[in-house]
């Protein structure tokens, strides 16, 4: 396979590019020059695309939030959804930036309306809390809803939630099952523990107890608190 002498050159610049920030970035931080460290990280970035800056913002979250916020919030500006969404997570976390809900889902919102699925995975996580935005459970179904149809997977679970309380949605709870069983079916464990819940008490499907407990057993095997006391509580017979 041939590669243009363009990718090459453009591949040698970002390494080479990285390599220089990262080791300046170092120094910088040994001496304690914090100004350096805030003109090393402006120029270093300057010039790389939104992706390549959230990667670096994302690889350096865990030990140097202040600077991820930095790189997280250059990507967001230009677009970036999945910058936004981590801006919105710092400002949430209060990681490198004073906590501040409102300005979390601001960037969630913008995350969203590009279609993002975590993203309006979380705006429903907001508005279902009042975190930040209006407490509203018709909107909290609907940014829900808008991630479920994309087939992530915490957003299927938690409009299974909301139908199975009746929350934003009429009560169904079928549909509740329904959205469970495809968030389950993607490894979601909290999905899992409900839809076994579902099964052993036969609400929105027939009862049937060996599938509450094969479910049960695949959240359980995640961690999942919930279906492991059912587990427990089956394995003494008061299930």
């Amino acid at each position: 396979m041939r590669v243009s002498t363009s990718n090459c050159l453009f591949r040698s610049w970002l390494t080479l590019n990285v390599l220089w920030g990262t080791i300046a970035l170092l120094v910088a931080i040994a001496r304690g020059q914090i100004s350096t460290y805030g003109l090393v990280v402006v120029v270093w970035t300057a010039f790389m695309p939104p992706a390549v800056v959230f990667t670096i913002g994302r690889a350096f979250a865990w030990a140097l939030p202040r600077f991820a916020v930095m790189r997280f919030r250059k990507a967001a500006e230009q677009g970036d959804a999945r910058a936004q969404v981590s801006l919105g997570q710092m400002y949430e976390n209060g990681e490198g930036v004073p906590h501040d809900d409102a300005k979390a889902a601001e960037w969630y919102r913008k995350a969203a309306l590009q279609g993002y699925p975590m993203a309006q995975f979380l705006m429903g996580y907001m508005h279902a809390n009042g975190q930040g935005v209006a407490q509203d459970d018709a909107m909290a179904a609907d940014w829900f809803r808008r991630g479920a149809d994309q087939g992530y997977a915490r957003a299927q679970c938690s409009l299974g939630n909301m139908y199975e309380n009746g929350r934003g949605v009429p009560q169904d709870h079928a549909l509740a099952c329904s959205w469970y069983e495809k968030a389950a079916n993607r490894g979601d464990a909290v999905a899992q523990s409900n839809l076994g819940l579902m099964y052993s008490i036969g609400q929105g499907v027939p009862q049937d107890q060996e599938k509450a407990l094969a479910w049960y057993r695949k959240a359980a095997a995640q961690g999942d608190p919930n279906a492991r006391a059912a587990l427990k509580l089956a394995e003494t017979g008061d299930v």
